[in-house]
């Protein structure tokens, strides 16, 4: 079962996510605002089913996951830029 996880970045990232998707080792946050917190204002809303992706566990902190593995862009549900 995929679940939404949040990532946030900066604007020149978010071109290249938008065009490559995500590289390995990005972090996923499990709240928007723990996204904008620590990430940026560019937002996307990810559905990825860690549990069947090899190579993705949870991070340092309950709050955010890691993945070792690409995330396609297809994977993207949306992309907002908050202010």
């Amino acid at each position: 079962m995929k679940k939404i996880y949040f990532h946030g970045t900066n604007r020149k990232n978010a071109k290249s996510i938008l065009k490559n998707g995500f590289r390995k080792g990005t972090f996923f946050a499990d709240h928007l605002e723990d996204a904008l917190c620590y990430g940026g204002r560019n937002i996307f809303e990810v559905a990825i089913d860690f549990k069947f992706r090899k190579g993705c566990r949870p991070a340092d902190f309950s709050w955010q996951v890691s993945c070792a593995n690409l995330i396609k862009k297809e994977s993207i549900v949306s992309y907002k830029i908050y202010s």
